[in-house]
């Protein structure tokens, strides 16, 4: 019966496939959990901020005050809760690598003078050259260089138009151009 001995080869396959496809699984899962695990984010408590400072020309002074965040200009105006949640987003997002000041060339890198200096609480963030391999930005937060989402400077480089909109005009222009930035 050479059927027979066909079927249990074709069962005895089937079963090995279905096994090596569930430890091929758990091994990336367990890899994807690691990986989330030693995520890198910038040390900053975006909850926490209070005042935000964009060396710009002009340079743009946002300031939290009584729970919402202002564009300081000759008067408080209130600020384009969409812009602002769109920067909070970005500090909050994943960074790729993380490297101590001593290990890099910050002239290299743009970051001795930074193309973009932002003051988060007194302290800077500053923005350098754009990584030709992966595609991101160098950041110095204190004492260490990163590599961030180019669209982390994209929404800090706004003009003062768009921090000051209307909260309804920028939802709709944020969210047509939104699409692009995944």
């Amino acid at each position: 019966m050479p059927n027979s001995s066909l079927q249990k080869a074709k069962k005895r396959n089937l079963f090995l496939f279905v096994l090596m496809a569930v430890i091929a699984l758990a091994i990336y899962l367990i890899k994807e959990l690691d990986r989330n695990k030693q995520q890198i984010y910038l040390p900053i408590k975006v909850q926490n901020l209070q005042k935000i400072i964009i060396h710009q020309t002009p340079a743009i002074t946002l300031e939290k005050l009584k729970d919402s965040w202002f564009v300081m200009q000759n008067e408080a105006v209130p600020a384009n809760k969409k812009a602002m949640q769109n920067i909070f987003d970005m500090l909050n997002t994943p960074l790729r690598d993380e490297y101590a000041v001593s290990e890099v060339s910050l002239k290299e890198l743009s970051l001795e003078p930074p193309n973009l200096v932002i003051e988060l609480d007194g302290q800077a963030l500053s923005f350098g050259a754009l990584s030709p391999i992966e595609q991101m930005h160098y950041v110095r937060f204190k004492d260490k260089v990163y590599l961030a989402s180019p669209f982390l400077q994209v929404r800090f480089s706004q003009s003062l138009k768009t921090f000051t909109k209307a909260n309804e005009t920028i939802e709709e222009t944020t969210h047509d151009s939104h699409h692009g930035d995944h």
